[in-house]
């Protein structure tokens, strides 16, 4: 659902879907804008995976890239909310 938001640049920056970005596959990503948006289902609260996904996500990081995380019912249930955290970030609001 929310790829039919960012795809076609509809929020002001370009974003690519599950494209390869040094050893990750994030969901959705900004070159142009160094920006990752991730969407956590269940398994990434378990288990070793949310180690796993802090480390990604500080590498990211260190090579300059945002990156905002949703679970999957913020990206379902409160899509106007995870629209305007996007955009306050695309903005740097």
């Amino acid at each position: 659902m929310l790829w039919e938001y960012l795809k076609g640049g509809r929020m002001g920056a370009h974003f690519r879907r599950q494209h390869v970005l040094m050893d990750y596959i994030p969901d959705f990503v900004s070159l142009a804008n160094h920006f990752v948006i991730e969407i956590d289902g269940g398994y990434h609260f378990e288990g070793e995976q949310p180690q796993r996904d802090r480390e990604r996500s500080e590498e990211l990081a260190s090579q300059g890239f945002k990156i905002l995380r949703f679970t999957n019912e913020e990206a379902l249930g409160d899509i106007d909310t995870v629209l305007e955290t996007i955009s306050k970030v695309i903005y740097n609001e």
